[in-house]
C-alpha cells in the first residue's frame, strides 16, 4: 500500500523557468516596440501585437497567482513582464501621432482616458504588489497607452470611405533631433482653414513638391473620431 502522503504533481512545463520566461518576453517586447516604431511592416500583425501585449501580460501575471510581477520591486525581485506592459503603449502614441491626425481631440482622449484607466485597474487586480507602491506612475504610462491605442484602433480599424481634399505644398522641411521628421506646410482644405503643417512618411515626402498638389482624406473613424491622413494625388 501507499503511504497516506500525497504526492504533488510537479507544474505545468511553462512555469518551470520564470526567469527564462521573463527574459524572453521582456526581450520580444522591446524587439516588437522598437521594430513597429521604426519599421511597422507588416503593418497590421505589428499592430495587433502591440495592442494586445499589455493585456496578455496582466492576463500571465493573474493567472501565476504571484510568480510573474507587472513591475520588478528592489528589495523583492520576481520574474516581471514590466516591458510588455509599458512599452506597446510608447510604440501606439507614435504611431498614432503619425499615422492618424484626429480632428476631435476632445472625443480622443476620453476614449484614451477609458481604455488608459481600464488597463491600469486590470494591473492593479493582477498584481497586488502596485497598490504597495504609488499608483501614478502606472496610471501615467497606462493612459499614454490609452492614448496611443484609442488612436490606431480608430483609424486601422476604420472601415468607411474618406472624403478626399486636395491642397497645395506651400513648404517643405526636415526637422532634424532624436528623431527625423518629414514636414509639409499645406494650403488650407476641407475643416482646415488655415495653413496647417503636416508630418509625413519619408517616401511621400520625397515623392512630392513644392506647389505640387496633395490629397488630404479625412475620415469617419472606428470610434467616431474624424482623422485624416496625406497622400500623393492620383
Amino acid at each position: 500500500m501507499q503511504s497516506g502522503s500525497t504526492r504533488v504533481s510537479p507544474p505545468p512545463s511553462f512555469f518551470a523557468a520564470p526567469w527564462t520566461i521573463s527574459r524572453a518576453a521582456n526581450s520580444a517586447a522591446w524587439v516588437i516596440s522598437v521594430w513597429g516604431i521604426l519599421y511597422p511592416r507588416p503593418y497590421g500583425l505589428l499592430v495587433l501585437l502591440l495592442l494586445a501585449m499589455p493585456w496578455v501580460a496582466v492576463v500571465w501575471v493573474r493567472q501565476t497567482h504571484g510568480v510573474f510581477r507587472i513591475d520588478q520591486q528592489r528589495r523583492r525581485p520576481r520574474p516581471n513582464l514590466s516591458i510588455p506592459f509599458v512599452m506597446p503603449g510608447m510604440a501606439l502614441l507614435l504611431r498614432g501621432v503619425f499615422d492618424y491626425h484626429a480632428l476631435d481631440w476632445a472625443r480622443l482622449i476620453a476614449y484614451g482616458f477609458g481604455i488608459g484607466s481600464a488597463l491600469c485597474f486590470a494591473g492593479l487586480g493582477a498584481d497586488s504588489s502596485i497598490r504597495k507602491w504609488r499608483i501614478a506612475p502606472v496610471l501615467t504610462l497606462t493612459l499614454i497607452y490609452g492614448m496611443g491605442a484609442a488612436m490606431v484602433a480608430n483609424g486601422f480599424f476604420d472601415v468607411f470611405a474618406p472624403t478626399t481634399y486636395h491642397a497645395e505644398i506651400l513648404d517643405k522641411r526636415v526637422v532634424h533631433g532624436k528623431a527625423i521628421y518629414y514636414q509639409l506646410t499645406v494650403s488650407p482644405w476641407g475643416p482646415r482653414t488655415t495653413e496647417n503643417r503636416i508630418e509625413v512618411s519619408r517616401e511621400l515626402y520625397q515623392a512630392v513638391s513644392v506647389g505640387g498638389p496633395v490629397c488630404a482624406n479625412v475620415n469617419h473613424g472606428a470610434l467616431g473620431v474624424p482623422w485624416y491622413d496625406v497622400t500623393e494625388c492620383h
